[in-house]
């Protein structure tokens, strides 16, 4: 609980001074409509609006192993020039991945190695676009609820997802925490075990980027992400333009948050909760990275995290024989990337 309090000393704003000195934005805590926080919040650090110059930006980002420690460090990268043009790069070890975004609509890339993690794909959003997009929430089902918490003597504004149609015992709805006086994300939880931890902002183009994202599941650390440069580029940078080796994609594999594939599962039996591991107390939650199939079939499956081997196999020998609704984009389905969580504790 003293996480976010030591959060709200970390505010930091450089490489350039605010133009709305005089017209400050509303700070959350004097904001009561849910909806209008995550309005100010996202103007806050809206890293796609097409008045932006040209910018570059440079992170460094560190995986961890089911077990808890340190797997693999590479690097990300993105030149944007405007929110149909930019251009997107991972290297870790060996294995590289490059994608480009034309302003035709294309979409080239360029890749060599091992392919990326599902939680490596998320790095532009966790640094970029920490709030929920329209599409993760049904206004028809969900509605959003403002609450307070406090944190060492500071009360913090938050905002969680809730879905009209929760069950009791279900995990508790995605939330969202901001500073009280500058819109900007503290914290966001996912209501099954796992939370990003957002710290040290710095101002750029007077929008806030966090210089340090902290990615966990039951207090154990999936990904870290640290911001190591911003800086203005020429909007003809060659780093923009495809090379000649890049081939053109479609992309066949659709990643779909775990929220929304939720609603899609029809069938499967429920994990089982070893008693070897029941006896241990042994409780968590395993995330499991999974692609489903266009017929709503588990065709891979992989434990990016876990508190136990033994819950691991459990997880893995329910969720495999899992079927899904499939995934339909234009009215065609389509392959799709996800995570899913199997919550393990005592009394179930």
């Amino acid at each position: 609980m003293r996480l976010l309090g030591c959060f709200l000393s970390f505010l930091v704003f450089a490489l350039q001074s605010s133009s709305n000195a005089q017209n400050p934005a509303p700070s959350p805590e004097s904001i009561k409509d849910p909806k209008a926080i995550l309005e100010a919040v996202r103007a806050s650090c809206d890293f796609e609006d097409p008045a932006l110059k040209p910018w570059y930006l440079k992170a460094t980002y560190e995986l961890y192993a089911v077990d808890g420690k340190s797997k693999e460090e590479g690097t990300y990268e993105r030149w944007w020039r405007s929110p149909k043009e930019y251009r997107s790069t991972w290297a870790r070890g060996g294995s590289a991945y490059s994608e480009w975004h034309t302003s035709d609509g294309k979409v080239y890339q360029l890749t060599s190695g091992q392919p990326l993690y599902l939680f490596e794909t998320n790095i532009p959003e966790l640094l970029l676009s920490p709030l929920p997009k329209s599409g993760e929430y049904d206004p028809a089902k969900d509605w959003l609820e403002r609450y307070t918490v406090e944190w060492d003597k500071i009360k913090v504004p938050c905002v969680r997802v809730v879905g009209k149609e929760a069950s009791p015992g279900a995990n508790a709805p995605p939330s969202y925490c901001f500073d009280p006086k500058v819109p900007i994300v503290l914290l966001h939880t996912d209501g099954g075990g796992v939370s990003e931890a957002y710290s040290r902002y710095a101002r750029v183009q007077n929008l806030a980027l966090p210089r340090s994202v902290v990615e966990t599941v039951d207090n154990r650390t999936l990904l870290t992400v640290t911001l190591d440069s911003v800086t203005a580029i020429d909007a003809s940078d060659p780093a923009l333009a495809p090379p000649p080796d890049a081939t053109i994609v479609n992309p066949s594999v659709t990643q779909i948050s775990a929220r929304v594939m939720n609603g899609k599962r029809i069938r499967g039996p429920l994990p089982e909760y070893p008693q070897k591991a029941k006896d241990a107390r042994i409780v968590g939650t395993v995330i499991l990275e999974a692609q489903i199939g266009k017929d709503g079939k588990i065709h891979d499956l992989e434990a990016v995290s876990s508190p136990d081997l033994l819950l691991t196999a459990a997880a893995e020998n329910a969720v495999s024989r899992w079927e899904y609704q499939p995934y339909l984009m234009n009215g065609e389905a389509v392959d799709v990337r996800t995570t899913i969580k199997v919550i393990y504790q005592m009394g179930r």
